[in-house]
């Protein structure tokens, strides 16, 4: 035994230590501290998913501490919009998760909550909405992947129509221009360009036969939010396209002499629509202008009279209607329309129904009450009221 060997133990009695017993103490040693250094790297770090911003179809989930009744699971919109209980539409298209937190923690806090400490994760990602109108044998609104190109959602919305003409035209939206007066541009164009208003939305024009001979030049690579239009041959009928909030839409038939006032009523629009807008996308020398109006303004001759419908025009409606919400033990918690008589039990039919550990025996509903909110227990058969966030209690055994 050697002296730097030899240490002295309690009570006074000596404790041998050999030296290869004290390397494996330090070797354990310096794995736990590695081991606890990488922990706190991994902790710190930013994860990818957060730092990619939210784009229309993502699906999330949000959850408010110490607040379960605000959790709900929502999807980006086509507009780029999520709905939130007690906020309503928040922007979230653009914003990565950190900034998406802050915006809603902020709203919350605005006469809602004290503190809010808000957690979002993505539960689903989706690269890239694209709308298909005109001659197509399946329009509508196609999720595609990211970097999806022309051909691939060609076969998703099942090729062109018979009265198809030979011009694919997608407009790239961007910042608006207002809309001028202009002849209509000659549809049909057999080459692909490329044009952009200064400041404004593209308007790419490719040959589909060209297209399906195999030159790939022309197989434009898609972004989210493009609007792809197949326009009818010359011997077709003339016909607008319409996106947005209305029941339908797609393309409808241009009646000689209709009024864009007679065109949005055939939407279902009405005057009393007060916060209702519809955006008009033109082509017009080569470009895309646009321009907006209010629906009632159009609806009471005071907008919009000098633009009659034509030929190719894009209406593109938004309607801000009145909101309730669902949450709690129900199968899709989230936020939904407002109707007129709908009762309790029809708008927890709306989310899903109940789930296993729901409780129908105790419902309860968040109504705002001047600056403040009240909560109170509610019977399945009464109405709902705009803003009414109605919650489903989990039941105990």
């Amino acid at each position: 035994m050697t002296r730097e060997s030899r240490e002295v133990a309690p009570f006074g009695r000596p404790a041998y230590r050999p030296r290869w017993v004290r390397t494996c103490l330090l070797c354990f040693a310096l794995a736990l501290t590695a081991t606890w250094l990488g922990a706190t790297a991994q902790v710190v770090s930013v994860p990818t998913s957060q730092a990619r911003a939210l784009r229309p179809g993502d699906v999330i989930e949000l959850d408010v501490w110490n607040e379960p009744e605000l959790a709900v699971k929502g999807t980006v919109g086509a507009e780029g919009n999520v709905t939130i209980p007690l906020v309503g539409p928040v922007r979230a298209a653009g914003l990565t998760l950190p900034e998406l937190k802050e915006a809603v923690e902020g709203k919350l806090r605005d006469g809602y909550l004290v503190d809010p400490q808000v957690t979002i994760r993505v539960v689903e990602r989706r690269s890239t909405i694209v709308y298909v109108l005109g001659a197509v044998r399946k329009p509508g609104v196609f999720p595609l992947e990211e970097g999806s190109t022309l051909l691939e959602m060609l076969a998703l919305c099942g090729g062109a129509a018979e009265n198809a003409s030979d011009a694919i035209i997608i407009v790239r939206r961007g910042v608006q221009a207002p809309v001028q007066q202009a002849p209509a541009p000659s549809e049909g164009a057999a080459t692909a360009d490329e044009q952009a208003a200064p400041q404004g939305p593209q308007r790419i024009t490719v040959s589909r036969s060209l297209l399906l001979t195999g030159e790939l030049e022309r197989n434009v690579t898609l972004r989210d939010g493009d609007i792809a239009l197949f326009p009818p041959s010359r011997e077709s009928r003339e016909q607008v396209y319409v996106l947005g909030d209305v029941e339908r839409r797609g393309s409808y038939p241009l009646e000689e002499g209709m009024t864009l006032a007679q065109l949005l009523a055939s939407l279902g629009l009405h005057p009393e629509d007060e916060k209702a807008t519809v955006s008009l996308m033109r082509f017009a020398d080569g470009q895309v202008a646009t321009q907006t109006f209010t629906v009632r303004g159009v609806l009471q001759a005071t907008e919009g009279q000098d633009l009659d419908p034509r030929n190719g025009d894009i209406y593109v409606v938004e309607q801000a209607r009145e909101l309730y919400y669902v949450v709690g033990q129900v199968q899709a918690p989230g936020a939904f329309r407002f109707q007129e008589g709908l009762t309790v039990q029809e708008a927890i039919i709306m989310a899903g129904w109940i789930t296993s550990r729901g409780n129908l025996k105790n419902v309860s509903v968040m109504r705002k009450a001047g600056a403040a909110w009240k909560t109170e227990e509610v019977e399945l058969s009464e109405a709902v009221r705009p803003g009414d966030v109605i919650k489903v209690e989990e039941r105990w055994f």
